[in-house]
């Protein structure tokens, strides 16, 4: 059952910070700000992320853990497909890491902010988010297998293959979702079955 009322534990204090900790590395690292200054920031963002609820108490006002889970799914996947996107757009350039870093955040901080608020006014099922979860990542594996059988080393086309495969995973989560009523439960026995097929495969691979 939906709990009615979300507890802070000190997991979910430490993910806030973590996300606000990269953010921040990503501020110092895009800016070539000083040692100093680049020691500091990261840390700064990360309380402010971890201190979030604090801050802004009326905006986490009657979220569920399912909110958590979905606005953590936003910045994962958001990360992830910012970054992919990053790759594309700067190639083999110089100074790619900060195009990617810079869109990662951007990315991140988005799609987080967008999963919350989402799950906040219309409380989607927890089986939808993981299956989300779930085919977002897979997505980006299958684009990222796929690139690596050609051996590319153009950073064009592998931010273009991986983004399209995060994006190709979501439509498909998405459709999946709406099909079928997945519990938490049937996500994770989908993910372990994958993870195990996939060192299956690699086995098989590597023997070859």
């Amino acid at each position: 059952a939906e709990q009615t009322e979300f507890e802070w534990r000190g997991r979910d204090r430490a993910i806030n910070a973590m996300y606000g900790i990269y953010y921040g590395a990503s501020l110092a690292a895009i800016f070539d700000l000083s040692d100093a200054a680049a020691a500091g920031i990261p840390l700064v963002t990360g309380g402010i992320w971890m201190l979030g609820p604090a801050f802004n108490p009326k905006k986490y006002e009657g979220i569920t853990e399912s909110t958590m889970r979905a606005a953590n799914t936003g910045k994962i996947l958001g990360l992830v497909n910012g970054g992919s996107l990053g790759f594309a757009v700067a190639g083999n350039s110089e100074e790619n890491y900060k195009v990617v870093l810079a869109l990662s955040t951007i990315g991140s901080i988005t799609l987080g902010e967008i999963a919350f608020q989402t799950q906040k006014k219309k409380n989607i099922p927890g089986g939808k988010i993981e299956i989300m979860r779930h085919y977002g990542f897979l997505g980006t594996g299958v684009g990222g297998a796929a690139l690596a059988a050609t051996n590319t080393d153009n950073a064009h086309l592998i931010g273009v293959g991986l983004l399209a495969g995060g994006i190709s995973g979501l439509l498909i989560g998405n459709k999946v979702a709406n099909k079928y009523d997945y519990t938490r439960g049937d996500v994770d026995a989908l993910s372990s079955l994958g993870v195990s097929s996939a060192g299956i495969g690699f086995a098989v691979i590597a023997n070859a």
